[in-house]
């Protein structure tokens, strides 16, 4: 009898001990990056937290401690150029997190427009010369 009570006991304290520990490790289904541009320089926050050791490594720990299909939000301000977005773009495809949604706000921070990708394109100034970058015909389906 005591040996049944005592072996209750300890898958209680074992079941306990499992679900608190699980209630413990941050779980998001989203990975939010904010780059900010002032006066002083970029400044980049993950999940609302400052991008202490580089934005690459940060993004790299993020990556690794997180599931590997979570949804990836860019926000970038208003002063940013589209070749500081393309830059950031690509140190996120380096952490290795695919298909990025990049969402540009004003000053003001109160409304956001997505930025969508569309097909790459091989550069010509005379638009009968556009061609898509995959060789496709189009960039619907990549044909």
């Amino acid at each position: 009898m005591l040996q049944k009570i005592f072996f209750t006991m300890c898958l209680i304290f074992f079941g306990f001990s499992i679900f608190s520990v699980r209630a413990e490790k941050p779980s998001t289904d989203k990975i939010v990056i904010m780059m900010d541009i002032t006066k002083q320089g970029t400044s980049y926050f993950i999940n609302s937290k400052p991008a202490a050791n580089g934005i690459l490594r940060s993004l790299s720990e993020v990556r690794r401690n997180n599931t590997p299909h979570q949804q990836v939000f860019v926000l970038v301000s208003e002063n940013a150029s589209l070749h500081m977005i393309n830059n950031l773009l690509g140190i996120i495809y380096k952490a290795g997190m695919t298909e990025p949604r990049v969402f540009y706000y004003g000053k003001d921070k109160e409304l956001m427009v997505e930025i969508t990708n569309g097909c790459t394109m091989i550069f010509s100034n005379d638009f009968s010369k556009l061609v898509p970058a995959h060789g496709g015909i189009s960039c619907k389906g990549n044909n």
